[in-house]
This record gives structure tokens, C-alpha cells and sequence, in this order.
């Protein structure tokens, strides 16, 4: 990986997903060897982030929701299908869909207010107050 005309990410990190190693990309060259010998599998496995407060073996929710952009993002590796739900602040189902093992992104066209979306797989359950302006 080349690491080129990125100086506004200085702490830019690659994350395995599958081996839940992270490799901090502060050369302009990082190579990074992996194999997928008895992989699980994982689809998008790795992911880039921008933060100092990464560690070497990091830790991570097999089940998470974040809201960006317009975009719900469910992040689900707890190898079981789940569901991606959102209500309105009166407790109302919005939406229902089902959501596979990976990362999936859902467009919120929607009306603007307040929200609770909630994400349930293996066991698991992620929840987060969304505001659509």
C-alpha cells in the first residue's frame, strides 16, 4: 500500500478483521502479508481508520452501528444473518431489513427527526440515536 498525498490523515491504520491485527500506515510504503488458509471467510475484511488510539491486537464489537453521510453502516461479524431495525421516538418500526454477515450500508431516505436504529445477530444487539436533518 502506498500511503500518497494523505496528509490529512496522519494516523491512518489498516485493519485485518479476520486476524484482528492493525498495521499503523505511517511510511509512504506498508507492505502487509496475510493468507486466507482456514479463513472464516469474513467479507470485506480489512477496513481503514484514522485514529492514534488503535493498539495492535484491537478489540472491536462483532455487532455495531454507525451513522454517516445519510447512511446507516452495520458492521456484522457475529457469523450469523441478523436484522437491521429503525423506529421513530415513539417507538413506531420504520423500517425493517434483513442484514447479512459483513458491513452493509442502508441509505436513510427518510423524513427528518429523530430515530433509534437497532441491529440484532447472533445473540447480539448495537443500538444508536440517528438525528436526519
Amino acid at each position: 500500500m502506498v500511503k500518497n498525498n494523505l496528509s490529512e490523515y496522519e494516523n491512518l491504520t489498516l485493519l485485518d478483521l479476520e486476524t484482528r491485527q492493525s498495521v499503523a500506515l505511517t511510511k509512504d510504503t506498508t507492505v502487509y502479508h496475510f493468507t486466507t488458509e482456514g479463513s472464516n471467510k469474513v467479507s470485506r475484511r480489512f477496513k481503514l481508520v484514522n485514529s492514534k488510539n488503535v493498539t495492535d491486537k484491537f478489540s472491536f464489537s462483532d455487532l455495531s452501528v454507525s451513522y454517516y453521510n445519510g447512511k446507516v453502516v452495520t458492521s456484522n461479524y457475529t457469523n450469523m444473518k441478523g436484522v437491521f431495525e429503525l423506529y421513530d421516538v415513539s417507538g413506531r418500526l420504520v423500517m425493517s431489513k434483513p442484514m447479512n454477515i459483513s458491513s452493509t450500508s442502508y441509505p436513510m431516505n427518510i423524513a427528518k427527526g429523530s430515530y433509534i436504529v437497532r441491529a440484532v445477530a447472533g445473540g447480539k444487539e448495537s443500538k444508536l440515536k440517528i438525528i436526519v436533518k
